[in-house]
């Protein structure tokens, strides 16, 4: 077979491959066309049937509640946190405090009273020379009895002189020696007792959660608030 006649058997088939595919392509669009009606009509026919069958049983509409305007406004709104239940809250919280009043107790306390009440003492005197004022009145007296008489009259004189003499310092020095009397002041102190209002705390009356409570405090708090640790009650 020449080049040629080669060449128009292959244009040949080409346009025959060409023509059989426009006509699958064809069938298959018509087929689809169809098929697409057919559903199409399926639906509206089951449609208009469940709109028949509504008409028909009609049943009763649920009220729907009314959604006021508030209630639109609350529910755009920013959520707010949920009040805490103070029966099942747990942990430290702030409470509103609302009173503080001091917690006074009565105690009886002791206290000195003092007076100075003077008296009379006696001081005793210390001779630092015992026996010197006889001693001293002996000589003395010698002396003066020495001057008197002559002979045996003088030594007699003296002798006596000396007694007399010793006699009269011993006197004088018991008397130098006697203790003396003196006024002293003296400190006398009494025990009293009485009562006395103490304070030994602070009564603070709290909010919190719309529920109002006291508890005792050491010191006043600092602030309108304080610190509470809530625990669950158990029933």
């Amino acid at each position: 077979m020449s080049v040629d006649a080669k060449k128009t058997v292959t244009l040949v088939l080409s346009a025959a491959g060409l023509l059989l595919a426009g006509a699958i392509g064809m069938w298959a669009y018509l087929k689809i066309s169809t098929l697409s009606a057919m559903v199409e009509a399926n639906n509206a026919a089951i449609a208009n049937a469940a709109v028949a069958t509504t008409a028909t049983a009609a049943p009763a509409k649920t009220a729907v509640p009314e959604t006021t305007a508030a209630q639109t406004v609350s529910s755009t709104s920013t959520p707010t946190a949920p009040a805490t239940d103070p029966a099942t809250a747990t942990g430290p919280v702030l409470a509103q405090v609302i009173k503080v009043e001091p917690r006074y107790v009565l105690k009886t306390v002791s206290y000195p009273v003092c007076r100075d009440v003077p008296r009379t003492v006696m001081v005793p005197v210390v001779n630092p020379l015992p026996g010197a004022g006889s001693v001293i009145g002996g000589v003395a007296g010698g002396l003066v009895g020495n001057q008197i008489g002559q002979g045996r009259g003088n030594i007699a004189a003296t002798i006596g002189g000396a007694v007399v003499g010793a006699m009269m310092g011993n006197q004088v020095e018991n008397r130098l020696s006697q203790p003396q009397y003196q006024t002293q002041y003296v400190t006398i102190c009494h025990t009293h007792y009485k009562q006395r209002s103490i304070i030994t705390g602070y009564i603070v009356t709290y909010e919190y959660n719309g529920q109002t409570g006291t508890k005792v405090m050491k010191t006043p708090p600092q602030g309108d608030k304080i610190l509470l640790t809530l625990t669950p009650v158990s029933n």
